[in-house]
């Protein structure tokens, strides 16, 4: 019976045939738990099975005659799942084994940020991991092949690994994304643009839907555990971990991403957001080669409001990339420019390009 399975297992390699289809589930599934019986010979058996979530329906059948054929000696099986994709097959089989008391479930987390500081560094001597544990969330897989990345392009940190990840990690990602409907991968790919956390409402207003269809649209990446409001103001979102981030946002492309950026700095004008991110916005947009100057004059907007509340940090944060952008585009307008060149000038000791700008 069981060379249905494993063909070398008959010796004429000939499948049992049977014109009842329920009946020859059930001698197979009686097969597999024969084979499995702990009393001949008599030892322990332990089966290990991983992803169920992904288990076909006939496969989460099978578990189900293995846990509740009494007619066989002891079995454990310890198997793994992600809670954060729904089977439903799989979750009618979980519920009557809790009633039937045949469960105990074990909730696996990623590892906290000391677990992750010595996994990052057991697996990479003398790479810098500060920033491993909020860029993996713990995750073992991601801790090793990040810090595997880093330390084939010769050290540095998990951040810069972001820049440009593993293949490994950018395919495990990728297919987990692909589970999504087509519309979540939109509104999410928009999403990412704004950074980890988002607003659902800038979001909407930037993909060009309502926020009803936004809220819907996100709803399988909440599901999936890639999208919460977990300990966020009402009406924010955000993305864990980083890497999902990183991978929605580069899946856009270059010049979609500097209209989404354009769509954004629009959207929050409109609807009411702090100047500095719309400036971030306004001034990535114009990576395409378009104007920079609506980038640079809400950039130094978002200069002078940091600057009358002392936040001398905050002017230098939104000034540096909008001097930056002034010297890209090598253009000086009289509308800003003599504003760009004496805020510089004020703050002489903040880092950045200061020896030389836009003419």
């Amino acid at each position: 019976m069981l060379s249905v399975l494993v063909p070398e297992l008959s010796r004429r390699g000939v499948p049992f045939a049977s014109t009842d289809a329920e009946a020859h589930r059930f001698l197979l599934f009686r097969a597999v738990s024969r084979l499995l019986d702990s009393r001949e010979p008599a030892r322990p058996v332990v089966l290990v099975m991983d992803d169920l979530q992904w288990a076909a329906a006939v496969a989460v059948q099978l578990l189900s005659h293995l846990l509740r054929d009494d007619e066989r000696g002891q079995l454990m099986v310890l198997a793994t799942a992600r809670d954060t994709e729904p089977s439903e097959h799989l979750a009618t089989l979980l519920t009557d084994l809790r009633r039937e008391h045949r469960l105990d479930l074990v909730a696996l987390r990623g590892l906290d940020a000391r677990r992750t500081a010595a996994l990052g560094a057991a697996r990479g001597e003398g790479v810098r991991v500060a920033q491993l544990h909020e860029t993996t969330e713990g995750n073992p897989f991601y801790i090793e092949e990040l810090v595997r990345h880093v330390v084939e392009l010769g050290g540095g940190t998990a951040d810069q690994a972001l820049t440009s990840l593993p293949d490994s990690v950018r395919d495990t990602i990728a297919r987990r994304l692909l589970r999504l409907p087509a519309s979540t991968r939109r509104v999410l790919g928009v999403a990412a643009v704004a950074g980890r956390g988002f607003r659902l409402d800038v979001v909407a207003h930037a993909a060009g839907i309502d926020i009803d269809s936004a809220d819907d649209a996100l709803d399988p990446a909440v599901s999936a555990g890639i999208v919460s409001d977990h300990g966020q103001p009402t009406g924010e979102l955000r993305v864990h971990p980083a890497l999902i981030h990183a991978v929605s946002r580069d899946g856009l492309g270059a010049a979609r991403r500097a209209r989404v950026h354009r769509h954004f700095g629009h959207a929050l004008e409109e609807l009411g957001g702090d100047p500095g991110e719309i400036a971030r916005h306004l001034l990535a947009a114009a990576e395409d080669g378009s104007d920079v100057t609506p980038g640079i004059e809400m950039a130094l907007l978002a200069a002078g409001e940091a600057e009358q509340r002392y936040i001398y940090d905050d002017a230098i944060a939104v000034l540096e990339p909008a001097w930056a952008a002034a010297v890209s585009a090598m253009t000086c307008q009289p509308t800003w420019c003599a504003g760009l060149r004496s805020r510089w000038a004020s703050h002489s000791g903040a880092p950045g390009p200061t020896s030389r700008g836009p003419r």
